[in-house]
């Protein structure tokens, strides 16, 4: 059962990795925090910021290496992600 869920899990990875698929973009706010989770079964990053939005609240999402490496804590996103 747990290779069969792994098998799946790396096969989902390799499709979005090798289709190109950006996550869909977070809401508007200050970038509060920044984490990498490394995923030791599948040997992958997946990269998130935390934004801080206007109300207050914060929200946090998948970002790609591109946008995690743009974007530092207290810039504006998505106005840190346009190159």
């Amino acid at each position: 059962m747990r290779k069969a869920l792994a098998t799946a899990l790396v096969s989902v990875g390799t499709v979005l990795v090798l289709s190109g698929c950006n996550p869909p973009q977070g809401p508007a706010g200050t970038v509060a925090d920044k984490e990498i989770v490394h995923n030791p079964a599948t040997k992958t990053n997946e990269r998130y910021l935390t934004v801080r939005k206007p109300s207050g609240t914060t929200a946090r999402f998948l970002v790609n290496p591109g946008t995690y490496d743009t974007c530092r804590r207290g810039s504006a996103y998505p106005t840190c992600d346009n190159r």
